[in-house]
């Protein structure tokens, strides 16, 4: 879905939403069979998509970071484990809990000198 998009312009920023609850299920990022089959949700399609649309922003970075060095954005209420690991993994990254504007103009600020 990206991917012709990210062909044709080179980004310099990469601002990501962490949860995806409209977008069509067929849009998803991920595998939800492959994730339904999985012992943890044992065949249960509905609770894969919760999952899936819950943790889309961090999918979409990890597939983003595997292609791209560039700052990424994430706006997400994160546990403090699971935003440290993000911050490790994904750097640079910033995540942004809510939209506060203050942090916001932090965030883009930071990226801008990422970018220098």
């Amino acid at each position: 879905m990206l991917q012709p998009v990210l062909q044709t312009q080179k980004p310099n920023l990469f601002l990501l939403d962490m949860r995806f609850e409209k977008t069509p299920v067929e849009q998803l990022y991920g595998d939800i069979d492959a994730i339904a089959n999985n012992q943890v949700f044992c065949g249960n399609r509905s609770r894969a998509e919760a999952m899936l649309r819950s943790m889309q922003g961090l999918l979409i970075a990890k597939a983003l970071r595997n292609q791209y060095k560039i700052p990424i954005i994430l706006f997400a209420s994160l546990e403090r484990e699971q935003r440290k690991r993000a911050q490790i993994q994904l750097a640079p990254i910033q995540i942004i809990e809510g939209l506060i504007l203050s942090d916001v103009k932090n965030a883009l600020a930071w990226a801008q000198q990422c970018q220098n």
